[in-house]
């Protein structure tokens, strides 16, 4: 059940990441359409304003040279005017200058000049810059004939062009080219200028403008990867946690099983015993007494060294617990110990051998803690080694410390378990059924005490092989 809202929520998760990309895609998508079409929007008012800068030039050329004295009014003159096939009027507008001994000059700037085709209109860039161009020096009188000079045109345009595209810093990636106007429009056309006068068509073409779009568009891209970054690392956050959850109710639930048959075991042993006196009459005979009592003691002192592991270690994890410290001999403790658990070894028809290289073995430890510490890595070579368990102790002198290794030829820990022996509830997995009893607290411990007393332990094993505990403390 709990695997399967754990694979819900991550998809769930993994659907809101997908319409979370989807939505950003359509959103940098609109963005890059809406720049491209303000970009050519900007191209077109480029061109127009390219245009509009060839006819001011045109209109100066115009102006009428007044001299001191003389005075001029606007006017508007409108001459018929034609190349080719194409007729029209052009139209000169000048606003009013007086020049005078008592009166400054007052000269304002030139409207415009227009030259109007018959029968001709297009909503993109157009006009008659070929027959602007070709105006004469002076102020015509007459009707005019005009020439075409495309070259003209497109010179003029280009410089236009290329001022304005400075500004963006695309001049060096666009071209101008001329086409007729019947001829079709490349869709990679930027912009288009209408030449009514030569029926010319000139396109501005800019070969690599996605950089330009791109650095305009750079907000709104790095605040998307920004929103799908985070949403995407807090989904990773909450499934990794949940993950991480499941596991340890697992192990959790595993501790529990574990503990209770722990619990029970002892429990179990000293009511046989005390029925045993009750109904077999082993309370008459003194010797049978004194053998069930010897094991009911045996097994409270086993469950009462549980319940004390279980609350040290509870202890230790909250750093509360004070540490007695003292000066302890190393090698004394260990022969204790092994003395203590004789009893233990025989039963196993264990072998066990010390070896003690020389050298001072005194360090600055509590000695209970310390005393655990030996008794827990001794009893785990016992029970994981098989028919007659072989236990080597040896006790070395390394440089700026004191190292302690135990070494058996068990049944060895798989590689991928190495390091997780020493979390806390972690059992290697044998399936749903534990053959060696235990609960996953003792390496733990273990691990624990050594950082109390600024030491490390590790561990290096083969599978049926072996394994060797080594516990380095630093002098």
């Amino acid at each position: 059940m709990k695997k399967t809202r754990l694979g819900i929520s991550a998809f769930l998760m993994v659907a809101s990441l997908l319409l979370l990309a989807g939505f950003i895609f359509w959103f940098l998508s609109k963005t890059w359409y809406d720049e491209v079409k303000k970009f050519k929007t900007e191209a077109d008012l480029l061109m127009i304003n390219a245009v509009r800068a060839i006819e001011g030039e045109t209109f100066n050329r115009l102006i009428f040279n007044s001299k001191a004295g003389d005075t001029t009014r606007m006017y508007v003159s409108r001459l018929p005017v034609q190349s080719d096939s194409i007729k029209g009027i052009v139209m000169f507008k000048e606003e009013e200058r007086i020049v005078g001994p008592d009166s400054p000059m007052v000269k304002k700037q030139v409207n415009q000049i227009d030259i109007r085709l018959e029968n001709h209109r297009l909503e993109r860039p157009s006009g008659a810059l070929s027959m602007v161009l070709s105006l004469p020096n002076h102020h015509p009188s007459d009707s005019l004939v005009l020439g075409v000079d495309t070259l003209l045109v497109w010179q003029k345009l280009n410089e236009g062009l290329t001022k304005g595209l400075n500004e963006k810093g695309l001049s060096s990636h666009y071209t101008l080219e001329m086409n007729k106007i019947e001829s079709p429009i490349s869709e990679s056309a930027l912009t288009s200028y209408f030449d009514l006068g030569s029926r010319n068509r000139y396109d501005v073409f800019i070969g690599d403008f996605a950089p330009y779009i791109l650095g305009k568009m750079l907000p709104e891209m790095l605040f998307c990867l920004l929103l799908f970054g985070t949403v995407a690392i807090a989904f990773y956050m909450i499934q990794h946690n949940l993950r991480r959850q499941q596991h340890l109710t697992a192990i959790k639930n595993e501790f529990i099983q574990n503990i209770t048959h722990e619990l029970k075991t002892p429990i179990a042993t000293v009511g046989v015993a005390i029925e045993a006196m009750q109904n077999f009459g082993a309370i008459s005979d003194p010797e049978r007494a004194q053998t069930y009592l010897e094991i009911s003691k045996t097994e409270l002192n086993r469950l009462s060294l549980l319940v004390d592991r279980v609350l040290k270690m509870s202890m230790f994890e909250e750093k509360e617990y004070p540490l007695k410290k003292e000066a302890i001999d190393l090698r004394l403790l260990v022969e204790e110990v092994s003395n203590t658990m004789r009893l233990q070894f025989e039963k196993h028809h264990a072998t066990v051998q010390i070896e003690v290289e020389t050298g001072d073995y005194l360090l600055t430890g509590d000695r209970l803690h310390l005393t655990n510490v030996v008794y827990n890595l001794l009893d785990n070579a016992l029970k994981y080694s098989k028919n007659r368990p072989e236990i080597d102790i040896l006790l070395q002198k390394p440089a700026q410390g004191i190292q302690l290794s135990i070494r058996d030829k068990g049944i060895g820990i798989p590689l991928p378990y190495q390091q997780k022996i020493f979390e806390k509830f972690f059992r290697v997995p044998t399936g749903n059924v534990h053959d060696i009893k235990g609960h996953g607290l003792g390496l733990s411990y273990v691990a624990s005490v050594m950082a109390q007393h600024h030491g490390r332990v590790s561990v290096q094993s083969k599978e049926e092989e072996g394994t060797t505990v080594v516990c380095f403390f630093a002098l």
